[in-house]
């Protein structure tokens, strides 16, 4: 037994071996050797994989019969066995996400075996976009983990639905308000919301408006002593894992008044708002074509908002993205002045490339928004619409990588 080993690993020969025998024992020892290292090899590699769990794969998945409850199937490395599930409650409002990846060493399947890797998230790991239902207005509240955005407060008798949104989140500081530009659709409720949150800092445009919602605006941010910073395309912030970049507007606008300060009592009553293209008088801009747009990643998913940035507006994206390096691609595009036909080009779509449009609008709002024209265009580029008088309020959750989307949720 000895010398065979011996001739197997051709460490010495017998004298009585002949020339060709020792031929085949070498060719014998170097297969073996070869053969032995593979299986040193995967033996590391299915060591390895077990002990850390087998990497994700994606399966189907489906509705709650209450639509809160979503229910994904997870499987393993390339979609083997394992299983996962997203839970929704209503009662608790968490959101949760567990799975259980395995590696069997003895079939080398990834089906449960020697390695186990769990993993939970709730609503804090995540980030949450509402596109709340306030009429003919726009209100948007995202909730990264790392603070909260609320961009825009529709008008002021809807204030009391935003308050009562963010008391029901558990929300009492609003980290950045975000106010695209002076329309009282826009801005009516933030009067309100001021008194009932306290908030670190407001972004808005450095234009001004002549109406008495603009005064209670910024009568508001005087009384509670709340920093502005002058926005426009350039500016980015972190807030979480949420990357937040401004597209428009370009620079500093040359509005009635940049100063936060409170104007005289005298002026314009509220004429403005959610209708048709707001062109002013005089030197002052088009104030829809100053608003506030803010895209925003979170790792592998864009959100674009885009307030009621026209045509103009969305050349001048177009451009600053493709000059400046700032992306306007999107999985979710919130469908600039409530759908209509004054937004949402088919070039500025084209950039986007959005799966999921959401339009903020009333139900049968005088001014017939959304647009045929514009729905026309979503329906050519397969993209799904959701809106909210259609849908009520309509919610994301992005963990990064996947989407979940859940509609009429308070």
């Amino acid at each position: 037994m000895f010398n065979w080993l011996i001739r197997l690993f051709g460490f010495g020969r017998q004298r009585a071996v002949s020339r060709r025998r020792g031929r085949f024992w070498r060719v014998v020892n170097r297969i073996f050797m070869v053969i032995l290292l593979v299986f040193l090899v995967l033996g590391a590699v299915v060591h390895f994989a077990g002990s850390g769990g087998g990497a994700e794969g994606y399966g189907e998945g489906g509705y709650g019969p209450d639509g809160l409850e979503y229910h994904y199937d997870y499987g393993g490395y390339d979609g083997h066995d394992g299983h996962g599930a997203y839970n929704s409650t209503q009662n608790s409002q968490t959101f949760g996400y567990t799975g259980q990846y395995h590696y069997d060493q003895g079939t080398g399947q990834y089906r449960g075996g020697h390695g186990t890797g769990e993993y939970h998230y709730t609503t804090e790991d995540l980030v949450t976009v509402t596109f709340l239902d306030v009429g003919q207005g726009d209100s948007i509240v995202i909730h990264t983990g790392g603070g909260t955005v609320l961009i825009d407060a529709s008008w002021d008798r809807y204030a009391y639905r935003i308050i009562a949104y963010l008391e029901s989140r558990g929300i009492d500081f609003i980290d950045l308000a975000i106010a695209t530009h002076p329309h009282a659709d826009h801005i009516g409720g933030f009067a309100q919301i001021f008194d009932a949150f306290d908030v670190g800092i407001i972004f808005k445009p450095e234009i001004s408006h002549t109406t008495q919602t603009y005064r209670r605006f910024i009568d508001s941010i005087a009384r509670h002593q709340i920093p502005v910073h002058f926005t426009s395309a350039g500016d980015s912030f972190m807030m979480g894992p949420a990357v937040f970049n401004v597209v428009s507007p370009q620079g500093a606008a040359t509005g009635t008044d940049g100063a936060i300060s409170s104007p005289g009592r005298s002026g314009a009553t509220d004429t403005d708002g959610a209708g048709g293209s707001a062109r002013q008088t005089g030197n002052t801009p088009n104030l829809n074509n100053s608003s506030v747009v803010v895209h925003m990643q979170h790792i592998f998913n864009g959100f674009l908002f885009t307030a009621d940035a026209e045509y103009a507006a969305e050349a001048y994206m177009l451009y600053y993205s493709r000059y400046h390096g700032r992306t306007l691609l999107a999985d979710v595009l919130k469908v600039g002045h409530h759908g209509s036909r004054t937004s949402t080009s088919q070039a500025f779509l084209d950039a986007v490339a959005p799966s999921y449009a959401v339009i903020q609008v009333g139900s049968y709002n005088q001014y017939g928004h959304p647009h045929d024209a514009v729905l026309n265009r979503l329906a050519v580029a397969g993209v799904s619409v959701y809106r909210t008088d259609h849908h009520g309020t309509v919610r994301f959750y992005s963990d990064g990588f996947n989407l979940l989307r859940v509609t009429n949720y308070e």
